[in-house]
């Protein structure tokens, strides 16, 4: 009788766990190259491949690290900054200044100097530049932007609205040109400007100050009001109204603001280090050998970083990586990734103290007859850049290399990148299936790992046609800008100096009145006479009258003393 029953309490517990696994194959989804938008639920990763002995490469006891590094050129890479499209709502398209080519917008596509962000109706956008500094797009908006190097940026807005959003205490300087002026931010606030249909500028403090420049001098504006000006750009004028009332972009601003300042990720990551303020939402801090980390929830199988994305092509720093995690910018372009025991794969921010520079992918790349394959890089291990004024692309015999330098073939990829031997970590595709949005890749087997050929210097892909794209989405443009590659901004920057640091800009407004900007070259703008002192326009510079916080010729009203100011020129 024992016998029986213990028998039968065996078959029933086999049969359960049999259950079980049935239950939980039905559950694992299918990997999806488009990352899901929904919440992220918790996963169970891959189980853990040892890693091969680390002894050449740093752990935290203080150990050397694997040295044959080829530093990128900081001062270049400081002139050439990049911009991340954080957000893309509806019909969002860049005219790229590289190629001059119209693409559909995406998310965590990078933007550069030059390239052009239109809205249309019904769509939005952010561009983050930083950790602190970013700026939305409304409807109908048609920004460019000017420059964009480390910590200086350079913004043209030729019609539309934004909403510039200085979020933290920042060392970055900034700059918004309008068709008539010029706006540089002075502290953290919010700062909507807006060109009107007519040409006018509108600019509204919410919070914090401004400095608003014009050829004749400059303006100094706080919150509580909204500044007007408008005329012949030689010789603005402008008058302070009354602050224009909330509508839904400043709702969609505010709560935008919630989410990334709700953000705890900042006190373990490197200010320099943009788009941290996603992390908390999808994934989370757990320990490791390197202090903190980072941890997505991914609903993925078999996930592994630089798999769910695609290589495009951009200016200067050449392919780079655009993933579709709503998470993807930073863990893609700053520090290393590594696996983590029971936590699977792992995000390490790098030093929290220190200078980082944005890279357009911090992976090693290695190659055969057949392809191209790459692998993320670890805490501290070896890096080869690929981009930069320096680097030439060339083939040697088995291996690829940097004027005539490289690495032979038969290169072993499992014993240089402790990565490669993680189930995944490896990807690999065909030259002509590498570049732009929509590729599959594969995972690298043994055999190509064993016997590769380390790159070294340019990646040996030649970009096509699909490498500029952002989208596979077809990009229909917006009809209200087609004459806004010929709009004329000014620029304090060109105004008033080279530089960047605040001086006496009042002083130097004989330099100004030449210095306007279309599509990047200066033009000289054709005087104006003042308008009648009847209008009632301020010139910038004048002290207000009265102890009203508005002009008083705006608050009186009437034809005689309209609250139209000029520029620079002393009332009476």
């Amino acid at each position: 009788m024992t016998r029986t029953r213990l028998a039968t309490m065996l078959i029933a517990s086999s049969a359960l766990l049999a259950l079980g696994f049935v239950v939980q194959a039905q559950w694992t989804p299918a990997p999806d190259p488009q990352y899901p938008t929904s919440p992220y639920p918790q996963t169970t990763y891959p189980p853990a491949t040892s890693y091969p002995p680390q002894a050449s490469s740093p752990a935290p006891s203080g150990t050397q690290d694997s040295g044959n590094w080829d530093a990128p050129d900081p001062a270049s890479d400081r002139q050439h900054g990049v911009a991340r499209i954080s957000i893309a709502q509806g019909d969002v398209n860049v005219k790229r200044g590289d190629s001059g080519r119209l693409t559909a917008a995406a998310m965590n596509a990078p933007v550069m100097a030059q390239d052009e962000l239109q809205t249309s109706g019904g769509s939005r956008a952010e561009v983050e530049f930083d950790s602190a500094n970013l700026v939305r797009l409304a409807p109908d908006t048609d920004v460019r932007i000017g420059d964009l190097q480390y910590q200086h940026y350079q913004i043209q807005l030729a019609a539309g609205t934004i909403i510039y959003r200085v979020l933290r205490n920042s060392a970055a300087q900034s700059e918004i040109d309008t068709p008539s002026i010029a706006v540089r931010p002075t502290r953290e606030g919010e700062y909507r400007i807006s060109v009107l249909p007519d040409g006018t500028s509108e600019i509204t403090v919410r919070s914090g100050e401004v400095e608003i420049f014009s050829p004749r001098g400059s303006q100094r504006e706080g919150p509580g009001h909204s500044t007007l000006v408008r005329g012949n750009p030689s010789d603005p004028e402008f008058q302070d109204i009354y602050e224009i009332a909330r509508d839904q972009f400043d709702d969609w601003n505010e709560a935008r603001d919630r989410d990334l300042l709700g953000s705890q990720s900042y006190a373990r990551v490197s200010p320099d280090v943009d788009g941290a303020d996603d992390l908390d939402r999808y994934g989370n801090w757990v320990p490791s050998q390197y202090g903190d980390v980072w941890a997505p929830q991914t609903a993925v199988t078999n996930w592994s970083p630089y798999s769910n994305g695609y290589w495009t092509w951009t200016n200067y720093y050449g392919w780079t990586w655009v993933d579709y995690a709503p998470w993807g910018w930073a863990p893609y372009h700053y520090g290393r990734w590594f696996w983590n025991g029971g936590h699977g794969w792992c995000w390490w921010p790098g030093p929290r103290v220190g200078f980082q520079l944005w890279s357009p992918a911090l992976v090693g790349f290695f190659g055969w007859g057949g392809g191209l394959g790459w692998v993320a890089l670890a805490p501290y291990e070896a890096f080869h850049p690929w981009w930069g004024h320096a680097w030439r692309p060339g083939y040697g015999y088995g291996f690829y290399n940097r004027g005539g330098y490289g690495m032979g073939a038969h290169f072993n990829v499992l014993s240089t990148y402790r990565n490669a031997a993680v189930r995944g970590g490896a990807l690999t595709a065909s030259f002509d299936r590498f570049g732009g949005p929509g590729m599959r890749f594969n995972t690298a087997s043994r055999p190509q790992l064993t016997n590769a050929s380390l790159v070294r210097g340019s990646v040996p892909v030649t970009p096509n046609r699909n490498s500029f794209l952002f989208s596979s989405r077809p990009a229909v443009a917006n009809p209200r800008f087609a004459s806004a590659g010929n709009r004329q901004f000014f620029s304090a920057q060109s105004a008033y100096g080279s530089g960047w640091n605040r001086g006496n800009y009042q002083t130097q407004a004989p330099k100004a009145v030449q210095s306007y900007q279309a599509g990047g070259r200066s033009t000289s703008p054709t005087p104006q006479r003042p308008s009648a002192p009847s209008s009632g326009w301020q010139r910038f510079g004048d002290p207000a009258r009265g102890s009203s916080p508005y002009r008083q010729g705006f608050v009186g009203g009437g034809q005689e003393n309209s609250g139209w100011h000029a520029f620079g020129q002393p009332q009476t």
